[in-house]
């Protein structure tokens, strides 16, 4: 009999930690996901209506870090039921997201590229792969746990769960003083000004400053409406030149974000901002500032 008891219990003990191996590694993955590209899981949150008490960024971040310290406890053997109870509630919390997500997307209510999963786009999923999908890898060692631990006096493992305590701590800090993070709020604000603000490298302008080609300035071109975006050491910040109005407009430093594909996002200038009117002179779109001449003529 001690011996089928010591078997059955060893059987248990490795069931329940390949469980808590498992589940915890799941959750870590998303984790990292969500770091990955942390303004896609804040436009997220943003979708899901999840921001009604806190900021979207704050929510976000609190949400990496509950999952980074649930996982990696999970991954350091810690059952306890504070633990087990927690993972749990996540694990709902998720699969009620995913499937609502799904529902909404077979009735026709929502665009399936409107939504990530709980795994961002670090691994590409349709909605309903993203909520069955989760429902095999969170449901099934969630089940075992807390069949095979609940009911167990466990241990906290205080060491343990320190060093997920600090890991979280890491990546909320961390995540939060991401550019990423910042770069796409700031995208996200300008993207939903009523004017489009993208701007790439002109194909049509070059810059010529006193009558020379300025070799260190750059001519951009909006994507929307028509607009020129101009960036040279000769000027004293970015210039916006909205042929509509016929005027120059010179916009601060920190209204201007350069994205790593090369393109810039510019924020609509301010009304009352610095501006100048310019001139069609030999086909060239030309101003003065500061005693110099500054002219877009085509390449």
């Amino acid at each position: 009999m001690s011996a089928v008891s010591a078997s059955e219990t060893g059987w248990r003990t490795w069931a329940a930690r390949a469980s808590g191996w498992l589940l915890g590694g799941v959750l870590l993955l998303a984790a990292v996901a969500k770091v990955y590209e942390p303004g896609a899981f804040v436009g997220q949150i943003r979708l899901e209506g999840l921001d009604f008490l806190l900021p979207a960024v704050l929510v976000a971040l609190l949400a990496l870090a509950l999952e980074t310290g649930l996982g990696l406890a999970l991954l350091l053997g810690v059952h306890h039921r504070l633990v087990l109870a927690s993972a749990a509630l996540l694990s709902l919390f998720f699969l009620g997201l995913t499937g609502r997500n799904y529902w909404l997307v077979s009735q026709g209510l929502r665009d399936p590229d409107e939504s990530c999963g709980c795994f961002g786009s670090l691994i590409e999923r349709t909605p309903a792969e993203a909520f069955w999908q989760d429902l095999l890898l969170l449901v099934p060692p969630l089940l075992v746990l807390l069949w095979l631990r609940w009911g167990k006096r466990l241990p906290l493992g205080r060491w343990r769960i320190g060093i997920a305590a600090a890991a979280a701590l890491l990546v909320m800090v961390g995540t939060a003083l991401s550019p990423a993070l910042h770069f796409s709020e700031a995208a996200e604000a300008i993207a939903s000004s009523e004017f489009d603000r993208a701007f790439r490298v002109s194909e049509s302008f070059q810059l010529e400053v006193d009558g020379r080609l300025d070799a260190d300035g750059r001519v951009l071109e909006s994507e929307g409406e028509a607009g020129v975006l101009v960036l040279s050491p000769a000027l004293p910040g970015p210039a916006l030149v909205d042929p509509r109005e016929g005027l120059v407009r010179l916009l601060r430093q920190q209204q201007v974000l350069s994205a790593e594909d090369g393109s810039v996002l510019a924020d609509a200038p301010d009304a009352e901002g610095d501006a100048l009117e310019f001139a069609i002179v030999q086909g060239a779109i030309q101003f003065e500032l500061g005693g110099r001449t500054f002219r877009l003529v085509s390449k």
